[in-house]
């Protein structure tokens, strides 16, 4: 199975990818992940695209490429907020056929609120914040180790940034995929899931 999950930010994209990997046992494939660990790892494409991240703009079509041939798997994967612009689309045409698309719906304005709220384990990458609160404050429930704000989370006008380029950019990719699976992602995470599970 190939699917492909889409939405604005703060839809709770890698929170479902997660669910749905575990159910059925596929590769989660977050480009959003994989580019904050070239920058934690500091690689020369890391340090390429820190910048960029840090200021809310996307990274080129070379390196988006390079990451994906890199890191994805022949089948039984979930690719988590990519495609975001329509070269982009182009090239993951290029690389596969998805047998779903998955594109979550949330008011912007909940979605700020979110993001503004949410922090993840730096460990297990586990997001918590809305719905998702940790048993210990400020502590992941898994790891136990002190949670933290993303880097792309971090400054209100980067937020305000990532939404603007949403818009102009990416909800016309999703407009392209017209059989796509369209789910209201302001309910509980659990709820989607079901929602999802019964489009599938």
């Amino acid at each position: 199975m190939k699917l492909i999950i889409l939405g604005p930010p703060g839809a709770g994209k890698g929170v479902m990818s997660r669910l749905i990997a575990k159910k059925h046992r596929l590769k989660h494939v977050s480009v959003g992940d994989l580019i904050r660990e070239e920058i934690d790892k500091k690689t020369v494409l890391g340090k390429k695209i820190k910048k960029e991240v840090n200021k809310g703009i996307m990274i080129s079509d070379q390196d988006f490429l390079k990451i994906l041939k890199k890191h994805m798997p022949k089948n039984n994967f979930i690719l988590d907020g990519a495609p975001r612009v329509i070269k982009q689309k182009k090239i993951v045409d290029k690389l596969f056929t998805p047998d779903k698309v998955i594109i979550l719906k949330l008011p912007k304005r909940i979605a700020i609120k979110r993001i503004s709220t949410r922090y993840e384990c730096p460990k297990c990458e586990r997001v918590y914040g809305g719905e998702i609160k940790p048993k210990r404050r400020g502590y992941c429930d898994k790891c136990n180790v002190k949670l933290i704000k993303r880097l792309d989370d971090s400054s209100k006008k980067t937020i305000k940034h990532r939404f603007e380029v949403y818009k102009k950019q990416s909800k016309p990719v999703e407009k392209l995929y017209k059989d796509a699976i369209r789910i209201n992602a302001n309910t509980h995470p659990y709820k989607m899931l079901k929602a999802i599970e019964k489009k599938l």
